[in-house]
């Protein structure tokens, strides 16, 4: 991996410690149910593909809110690079936590059953070898539970443009991704994907939505671009226009209405 992408990637680490702490500290306890079933919705999609009761289960960066907290009784291990960070600020579930990167994973081939990656993908170092290695940890069979947020092709683009101009910069996430971009990963680490199909949302935002829904605000595209026009700047004008052109044609461009998609792959033999 080059200078560059491994600068991107601890700058991403250092901003999603303070996301945590900005947004998680609001949000935990106040939104208890709302997480119970965001995670139960996932589970019952889980249970359609794996017998979730009986094998090894890993999941990799799920932060101070992992699902295992919720839904995995039996033997579950947590792996995430920030696991200090973690286990010092927030109450994490009663399993075996491990500190490490899931491109370097300390454990022999052929070790679980399910790994789960919920909103993972695109704060890794590389996206590739990244999935390889949850391939070669992965038994015989074994299953991977992936979710991404996913753009459409336009709205990639013009994100990336926006950010080459320093106009708006996303230091979270490393990495962007098109639906059809996190497919062809999969193909190219030696996963068969049994399904694809959109999601209810990352955490975050489900979290967010219901909260927002509740209180009887809503929001959308054409007023996030209004809400843009509001501060009269040029670019801020022409960054609306643009948006809104977009979301005509059906395209994703505002972070609130990211696509979500769930991936269940299967480890090619």
């Amino acid at each position: 991996m080059n200078l560059e992408k491994a600068t991107r990637w601890r700058v991403a680490q250092k901003h999603e410690k303070e996301f945590w702490s900005r947004f998680w500290r609001e949000k935990l306890q106040k939104n208890e149910v709302i997480i119970k079933g965001y995670y139960r919705l996932h589970y019952e999609i889980i249970r359609r593909f794996y017998l979730v009761k009986n094998g090894d289960v890993l999941e990799i960066g799920g932060g101070a809110l992992p699902f295992i907290k919720y839904c995995f009784d039996g033997k579950a291990i947590l792996l995430d690079p920030l696991m200090d960070y973690y286990k010092s600020n927030f109450c994490i579930p009663n399993v075996q936590t491990i500190k490490a990167i899931g491109e370097d994973m300390p454990f022999p081939i052929n070790s679980f059953d399910l790994v789960i990656c919920m909103n993972t993908l695109d704060h890794v170092r590389d996206p590739h070898n990244f999935l390889l290695e949850v391939n070669n940890v992965l038994k015989e069979g074994g299953i991977l539970y992936l979710t991404v947020n996913c753009y459409d092709p336009p709205s990639k683009y013009y994100r990336l443009f926006k950010e080459f101009l320093r106009f708006f910069e996303d230091k979270q996430h490393p990495y962007v991704f098109t639906l059809k971009e996190v497919g062809e990963l999969l193909e190219g680490a030696r996963f068969n994907v049994l399904t694809i199909h959109r999601s209810v949302g990352d955490l975050y935002r489900f979290i967010r939505h219901r909260t927002l829904t509740r209180d009887g605000i809503k929001s959308g595209q054409i007023n996030s671009a209004l809400d843009y026009l509001r501060k009269w700047k040029i670019l801020n004008i022409i960054d609306a226009i643009i948006a809104i052109a977009l979301s005509f044609r059906g395209e994703i461009i505002f972070e609130e209405d990211i696509q979500d998609f769930i991936f269940m792959a299967k480890r090619n033999m």
